[in-house]
């Protein structure tokens, strides 16, 4: 198992955080780690179907940092997305009645993820279909997403109502859970027939194609993968703060590639899977702590 190096780094910068700091392993200290780099993790497993397909996603980070936006926004100010939010009203949620007509969180978060999932599909459309440079091509949709989430929200601010986050924060065995669920849906995606020809994509395109392989159709699924789970990671990190920051996906799309990298996925393509991804990006973040 190619994450086989990562896991044992980890539980080596496990052994040395609690040696450092005796209540690291405490369920207080716990939930704040994971809560925190709960969408780093996430983001690693989502670019790793980039990399078995042969590209990357240097976009994953503001379409992260957008679908944060439009959570925090939808859930806060519902219906008046765009009249509270691009000139910054829904940022003073201290205002009385500014925040409180928000649509059900769980409907917000499946509009962040979707949000996700449609840049993907941007993405998969430029690569596969136009063939486009992955690197440029995802560089540019990043910039997209930002400025967008930069119109919506011009400054960090805003406010999710209080029971989704006080629920996420209340144990560390929610995000972890949350995380295991997510590892377990991308692993069982890459067992299934698309799965086998995203590795057989990223292996040899040509030899794909000459085997039936609808090459183009895989790398586009490959985009929206990877985008459907950058919205699940700002779904994460509103859940962990509870407010939203157009910018803060800068940050992560370099720790992304990084974790993916570590845990193993070949950035040549044809070899990822999500275990080893998740590892390499809570290394990074045992790295920060330590």
């Amino acid at each position: 198992w190619r994450g086989l190096p990562v896991a044992t780094v980890v539980v080596v910068l496990v052994v040395l955080d609690t040696g450092l700091r005796p209540d690291f392993l405490t369920s207080a200290s716990l939930t704040g780690f994971l809560g925190t780099y709960a969408p780093s993790v996430c983001l690693a497993m989502g670019v790793s179907f980039t990399m078995l397909v042969g590209g990357i996603d240097l976009s994953i980070g503001p379409v992260m940092g957008l679908a944060n936006i439009v959570t925090v926004l939808l859930a806060s100010v519902g219906t008046h997305l765009f009249t509270l939010g691009p000139n910054g009203t829904a940022s003073a949620c201290s205002a009385v009645g500014v925040c409180q007509h928000g649509v059900p969180f769980a409907l917000a978060a499946c509009c962040g993820v979707l949000v996700g999932a449609l840049f993907g599909l941007l993405n998969g459309i430029a690569v596969s279909i136009l063939r486009l440079q992955p690197l440029l091509a995802t560089l540019a949709t990043g910039f997209v997403a930002e400025g967008a989430a930069l119109w919506l929200f011009p400054s960090p601010g805003g406010q999710i109502p209080g029971g989704p986050v006080a629920w996420y924060a209340s144990s560390w065995i929610v995000p972890a859970l949350l995380l295991v669920i997510i590892a377990l849906v991308a692993f069982a995606l890459l067992r299934t027939p698309l799965g086998v020809r995203m590795r057989a994509t990223g292996s040899d395109r040509w030899k794909a194609f000459a085997a039936n392989v609808h090459v183009p159709r895989v790398t586009l699924a490959a985009y929206v993968t990877c985008g459907a789970l950058a919205g699940v990671a700002g779904v994460l990190f509103t859940l962990n703060v509870s407010s939203g920051d157009p910018t803060v996906g800068e940050a992560f799309t370099l720790t992304a590639i990084a974790g993916a990298v570590l845990g193993g996925a070949a950035l040549r393509g044809g070899w990822a899977e999500p275990f080893g991804p998740a590892l390499g990006a809570l290394t990074l973040g045992l790295l920060s702590t330590l």
